[in-house]
């Protein structure tokens, strides 16, 4: 498993960021469908989507385990660090600064928009900036809102780092650490804190990026492929989904992140399926994934302007739902192939050459 990209799990990105781009616009434009599914106050509560997003970020930590445990070179946290924020930081900063300008714009000229998602904040544009809009020790400005994901996960990253280097030094195994700081997660969840570093938004990244990085080190010590765990796993979906079939609350986390995510990782890895999605298209399609996640609460904000500027949008047809995740998708292919690839080219020409080995 080390290192390699599974077309099925960029299958799966894809249905969650359409899925909470649908849910996103039905919750924004107060949208509600009598004869289509509602994504948002449906049947289901679809907002825990994030949690699978943070499943899959932990779950792909699984060669940086390995590479942080054996202390191979290229393995400490600068490293580690600019790996992850050189893809994440620049974009994020970005949408967030193209985001206050939106807002400002409307504010400024066009007071008639104006909408509870216009809001103006130059400090909180910083933190958004550098990605501890949420989770860290600042309050969250909700500058693109869901962008608090990627604050939560950067700080996850920080954590698992950590964790492992510790392990590595006391010569024991990271697992535990992970078990660790999922139960410190539960606790933050149990006890209600709204404290710095251990909020609400914390905990569902400290369970659920770490149960990631578990289940991807369980595939990679046992033999899961055979045909025994693909019954068992679609029999413990089947059984889990009907159990649970109508809207519930009490433990609806708790189902959702150790049941049901888990046995679609576990299916979508087995080698039929694997090979019904090894086209590279899904790769970059997933890669997509991420832009669309970024930008599309700023085409809904602006939706939202102009429906309150008095401009006739029919946001309560499905088709206009679709038309809407397109036209993201299309905007998340224009982010990540020219903005994304053109700010990777332009860090690695401003990187200062290696020096030839000197002649002589």
């Amino acid at each position: 498993m080390t290192g390699k990209r599974y077309g099925s799990l960029d299958f799966l990105k894809i249905t969650v960021a359409v899925s909470i781009v649908f849910h996103h616009y039905q919750q924004m434009l107060h949208v509600k469908f009598d004869n289509f599914i509602n994504f948002c106050d449906g049947l289901l509560y679809l907002g825990v989507l994030v949690e699978l997003f943070f499943i899959l970020s932990g779950f792909f930590m699984l060669p940086w385990v390995k590479r942080i445990s054996a202390e191979t070179p290229g393995s400490d946290f600068a490293s580690f660090a600019a790996k992850r924020y050189r893809r994440i930081l620049p974009m994020t900063a970005l949408a967030a600064v193209v985001y206050e300008l939106v807002c400002f714009a409307a504010w400024r000229f066009f007071p008639e928009a104006r909408s509870p998602y216009s809001a103006i904040d130059l400090w909180g544009t910083v933190t958004s900036i550098f990605c501890m809009q949420s989770g860290w020790c600042f309050p969250n400005p909700r500058i693109n809102n869901p962008t608090w994901y990627i604050s939560v996960l950067c700080l996850c990253y920080i954590i698992f780092y950590f964790v492992t280097w510790l392990a590595v030094k006391l010569k024991t195994r990271p697992a535990y650490g992970y078990i660790a700081v999922m139960l410190i997660g539960f606790a933050i969840k149990m006890r209600g804190l709204e404290i710095p570093f251990a909020d609400q938004w914390n905990c569902r990244g400290y369970i659920s990026f770490f149960e990631g990085v578990l289940l991807a080190m369980l595939l990679d010590e046992y033999d899961m492929d055979k045909k025994r765990y693909t019954v068992l796993c679609i029999g413990i979906l089947a059984v889990t989904l009907y159990a649970f079939r109508n809207r519930f609350i009490g433990e609806y986390y708790s189902v959702v992140g150790f049941l049901i995510y888990p046995e679609l990782i576990f299916l979508l890895l087995r080698e039929p399926v694997k090979k019904l999605f090894s086209s590279k298209l899904w790769s970059s399609l997933g890669n997509m994934q991420f832009h669309a996640y970024l930008w599309h609460t700023l085409f809904l904000m602006i939706i939202d302007m102009l429906i309150h500027a008095g401009v006739p949008i029919n946001t309560g047809s499905v088709g206009t739902m679709f038309l809407f995740a397109a036209l993201v998708e299309a905007f998340a292919a224009f982010s990540y192939f020219v903005l994304e690839n053109g700010m990777d080219r332009l860090y690695v020409w401003l990187l200062p050459k290696k020096k030839t080995a000197q002649s002589g």
